[in-house]
Order: C-alpha cells, then sequence, then structure tokens
C-alpha cells in the first residue's frame, strides 16, 4: 500500500514506512 499524505489516518496503517508517512504528511501539511 502507498501511503496517502493526504489522509491522516492512513500513514498509521503502513507498517514498513510509518515514519517515512508521517514525514510526508507532516510536509504536505506545511
Amino acid at each position: 500500500l502507498k501511503c496517502n499524505k493526504l489522509v491522516p489516518l492512513f500513514y498509521k496503517t503502513c507498517p514498513a514506512g510509518k515514519n517515512l508517512c508521517y514525514k510526508m504528511f507532516m510536509v504536505s501539511n506545511k
């Protein structure tokens, strides 16, 4: 599954790239 940086709940479901998904989410939220 690809992490959707537009959905804050979705990055939590990313098992391998949790930190990466979180960073992408934060960057898109800047």
